[in-house]
């Protein structure tokens, strides 16, 4: 109890002076008795007070005790120090933290080297003075001279002119950070810098005016390394490519790894700089055989070039016009490098203006169809005809097939496009079944992007649906790149052709295609290439290739078509060799629909309609 001396020792008086109470006969005696209860109750009170401070000296040295316990077994490292800086404790992580031993600290200019006590002196203690509290990031200095870095708060304790410091030793999150950092900045396949520290390090030198040459490089046909064995050794050559890089780099020559098999080599220049010189050297480098397990792989590239500020004065074009001059390149042959000039400026523009058109044409109905006929070489009737999309644009005139497909295919219009064409090409078909004319096998280009889409072979028999023409009038050629990679090809065939869909390989010959392949790829066609054609007159083994592919094709029982018969002795001797079907410009150019009925269809005796092989 907290008041027991106070009641305690009075009552005892009390009880032992009882007798005298109660003889007690004068004033006298009662004040006597009065003055020794009061100093019973001043001696307990006195007592009383001496216990309470015990126990709360008792529980102030619990919580003291507490209180050093938890300082000590925080890993942050804690130290408390007067005015002056000199320390009254330190806990044991702050001197594990400096590599110093117990009563080896007494300052704590000792944990800082000359030039960051400057720099805390001049920066951090004027605004701890000023707001009794300051945090941030410094660099420590261990026993033995090594520097770390830190994380620090400092505040003053209240009512006091006491100062608590915390230190946390920084090291491992700095690490961790530099290391995300460098992820975020490298390829991690092959430790180069990636197209974000590209695009840093340009507008850097844009930044500080200096000339430099952007070399943008891309490895010639790497896709086949894949194809032939497989993706491990190409990510392998990728690898050594990247290896190969290491002679050329120094202050003025950087390498960076954008993505799959494009490379960027961003030169410094001066004066007496020979940039064809030094292309053609990392050329010579990147061509040496590659030897990879047992396997000895040579690799190619095409190098596009630009200068800033020559050609152009940012980023953003630097790097477009280097990509488009490394693909003119390879359309020019591969293995060799291009300065971006007037003559592919011209190029590029073109290109632009191109996709900016063929964005409206659909919605301007410039795009339409012609039909070139496909013939029986025995009795020279018509027996079918491939569809051919043609652009018609107010500005640009008639533009090649050839232009504006690829470009199609890299803007994603090739879907939208496809789409448009197997639509009309089975509205023309109804159109034509209405009037009574016999129906052929069409046959329609499909491209390797448009038959990959999820929604394709929804869409194709939807339409033939829609204008109710039966899935064996329908031939779609593909090309024989399709068929490089069979296990993901056989699955989407099959599918197409489970809907009773003819399938042909079209340019057969001129792409990349195994026997293992067509041996196994549900298709009814080979449409072998017009190149052929031309080799049966100018090359010594040209009719034995041609034959040779004409076999290989009755062989595997598929209907046989070759394109680019333009003459009379083309015909006559494709008779010879087996041939049975063919197109070209002897028989018919490609024409209107409205011209293929005028000159066939409206020729031909009204039979049942048949599909025709």
């Amino acid at each position: 109890m907290k008041f027991i001396g106070q009641l305690l020792f009075p009552l005892v008086v009390l009880a032992s002076h009882i007798v005298i109470i109660l003889e007690a006969d004068s004033t006298k005696d009662y004040l006597s008795i009065f003055l020794t209860i009061l100093l019973a109750w001043f001696i307990g009170f006195v007592i009383d007070k001496y216990r309470a401070s015990n126990k709360q000296l008792v529980i102030s040295q619990n919580h003291t005790h507490q209180f050093k316990q938890g300082l000590q077994s925080t890993l942050d490292g804690i130290a408390i120090s007067d005015h002056r800086g000199d320390f009254e404790f330190i806990n044991d992580s702050y001197y594990k933290m400096y590599q110093y031993r117990e009563g080896e600290l007494t300052k704590w200019t000792q944990c800082y080297d000359a030039s960051m006590i400057e720099w805390i002196e001049a920066n951090a203690l004027p605004l701890f003075l000023e707001n009794g509290y300051w945090k941030g990031e410094l660099q420590g200095r261990r026993k033995d001279g090594s520097l770390f870095p830190q994380e620090m708060s400092i505040s003053r304790i209240q009512e006091s002119n006491k100062i608590i410091c915390v230190v946390r030793d920084a090291t491992e999150k700095r690490s961790n950070e530099q290391l995300i950092e460098r992820m975020a900045l490298h390829n991690d396949m092959t430790d180069l810098p990636n197209r974000r520290s590209l695009l840093n390090t340009i507008n850097d030198k844009i930044m500080r005016a200096q000339r430099f040459s952007l070399i943008f490089i891309d490895l010639d046909r790497f896709k086949t390394v894949n194809d032939t064995f497989g993706h491990h050794t190409g990510d392998e050559v990728i690898k050594e490519i990247g290896r190969r890089f290491t002679p050329f780099e120094n202050e003025a020559t950087t390498a960076f790894h954008l993505d799959g098999d494009e490379f960027v080599l961003l030169k410094e220049l001066t004066a007496k700089d020979r940039v064809s010189d030094f292309v053609e050297q990392v050329l010579h480098h990147i061509q040496q055989p590659i030897a990879i397990g047992r396997n000895e792989v040579t690799i190619t590239a095409s190098l596009g070039i630009t200068h800033y500020p020559e050609h152009a004065a940012d980023m953003e074009h630097l790097l477009k016009y280097a990509d488009f001059t490394m693909y003119h390149i390879k359309q020019q042959g591969k293995n060799s490098y291009q300065f971006y000039n007037d003559e592919v400026k011209a190029i590029f523009e073109r290109k632009v203006l191109l996709e900016k058109e063929l964005k409206k044409a659909l919605q301007n109905e410039e795009l339409y169809l012609t039909y070139q006929p496909k013939f029986d070489l025995t009795t020279h009737e018509m027996v079918g005809y491939e569809a051919l999309i043609r652009w018609n644009n107010p500005h640009l005139g008639q533009v090649s097939p050839a232009e504006f497909i690829p470009l199609a295919e890299e803007t994603s219009l090739i879907v939208e496009i496809g789409e448009w064409v197997i639509e009309n090409v089975l509205q023309q078909l109804s159109h034509w079944k209405q009037k009574g004319h016999p129906l052929l096998k069409v046959s329609i280009n499909i491209s390797n992007i448009q038959i990959k889409h999820e929604q394709f072979l929804d869409t194709l028999t939807f339409y033939m649906q829609e204008h109710n023409i039966a899935p064996p009038y329908i031939e779609l050629e593909i090309t024989e790149s399709l068929t490089s990679d069979d296990k993901k090809t056989i699955p989407l065939l099959e599918a197409i052709k489970s809907h009773g869909v003819g399938l042909s390989i079209d340019d057969f010959g001129t792409g990349y295609s195994s026997l293992h392949a067509l041996n196994h790829l549900p298709i009814d066609t080979l449409k072998i290439d017009r190149s052929f054609v031309k080799d049966m007159e100018t090359t010594k083994y040209g009719t034995d290739i041609l034959k040779s592919m004409i076999d290989i094709g009755k062989n595997l029982k598929l209907d046989i078509i070759v394109e680019g018969i333009e003459k009379e002795e083309h015909v006559l001797l494709l008779k010879k060799l087996g041939c049975r079907t063919a197109q070209g410009y002897y028989f018919s150019k490609p024409l209107l629909p409205s011209e293929i009925e005028e000159y066939f269809l409206k020729k031909m005796p009204v039979a049942v309609n048949r599909p025709s092989h």
